[in-house]
């Protein structure tokens, strides 16, 4: 009902004192209500540390008393120095704030590093809510928090051994442990199972990314990547090699493939400039198409050739969407 009534007038008021009625456990003597636009003095400083502050100093106040059982307006001041519009209110922090049904509606997108403008749109669709970039940054900064204090709690607990850390990751979906001629250790590879349904969702095209110095050990991390419907780059499967030979990249594909079951949906696979990766992808898959990484393309081109005007010309290569250009 109170909420109700600031929703259809267009404004906000928040508890400013109250004195509970000795005689009833839930009953009060009075509660005087204040506009949120008048809680605090907004500051009249003009340094660089003011922040944007919402006060008006708004004088509307509303007391309710309580007179032989029966609780009754007994002061009022309704005229506001503010405008009570819905669009003004809009953006009050009143009607921002998000209940705990929304919130786990919006946190999987903030978890995923959604664009800040998408998930405007979202509650604004959904809920009819109008957030604001500081809202959304608040809010990844609490899950983040959390997740770290998690993390925090989960690294004291010790691994006591190599087998036990192959069994928590079998937990979480396939694991696949090579080892060389001498028995040691040459390949790790796994994915949960979340990231192999997140490839049959999006498994057109599939980047294959290597990242070096990563761990203690020194071995290059193989990440492939494909793009959700947001544009973002999303994980679906890791490798930890020793070497990066031709056997090796090839063993990598096959449980790649092993792993997501069904592959013939992929068309096209994003590389970088590494020779052993084309070849084992053209006898892996030799139906899709292979494109070679623009950021390792210029890259190369930088580190080749000297002369900027030779430069120049190759990047528009590089950029060129169609043989007439």
């Amino acid at each position: 009902m109170y909420e109700n009534v600031q929703k259809e007038s267009n404004t906000s008021y928040r508890v400013d004192s109250s004195k509970k009625d000795p005689s009833g456990a839930d009953d009060y003597k009075f509660v005087k209500f204040k506009c949120t636009f008048g809680s605090h003095r907004a500051p009249r400083g003009a340094g660089f540390r003011n922040r944007g502050f919402k006060s008006t100093s708004c004088q509307s106040i509303i007391l309710v008393q309580r007179k032989s059982n029966v609780y009754m307006i007994t002061k009022y001041k309704t005229v506001h120095n503010h405008p009570c519009t819905a669009s003004f209110m809009s953006t009050d922090v009143s009607r921002r704030r998000l209940s705990s049904q929304e919130m786990a509606v919006i946190q999987p997108f903030i978890e995923r590093n959604t664009d800040f403008h998408e998930i405007m749109d979202l509650a604004h669709e959904k809920f009819g809510k109008a957030l604001l970039y500081n809202d959304i940054k608040n809010m990844r900064a609490k899950i983040n928090k959390r997740k770290s204090y998690q993390n925090k709690w989960c690294s004291r607990i010790e691994i006591g051994s190599f087998e036990e850390l192959l069994h928590r990751l079998r937990q979480t979906g396939p694991v696949k442990v090579f080892q060389d001629n001498a028995g040691f250790v040459s390949k790790i590879i796994f994915a949960r199972n979340d990231m192999i349904d997140v490839y049959h969702k999006f498994p057109e095209v599939v980047g294959i990314d290597c990242t070096y110095k990563t761990n203690k050990m020194g071995w290059p991390l193989y990440q492939f990547v494909v793009t959700d419907g947001f544009g973002r780059g999303r994980t679906v499967s890791f490798a930890l090699t020793r070497r990066e030979t031709f056997a090796d990249i090839k063993e990598i594909l096959q449980t790649f493939k092993r792993f997501m079951v069904d592959t013939s949906k992929t068309l096209t696979f994003t590389v970088d400039c590494a020779t052993a990766q084309m070849n084992a992808l053209k006898e892996e898959f030799p139906s899709c198409h292979i494109v070679l990484c623009l950021f390792h393309v210029c890259q190369a081109f930088r580190r080749k050739f000297p002369n900027q005007l030779v430069k120049k010309w190759l990047y528009r290569m590089a950029h060129t969407r169609s043989y007439d250009r």
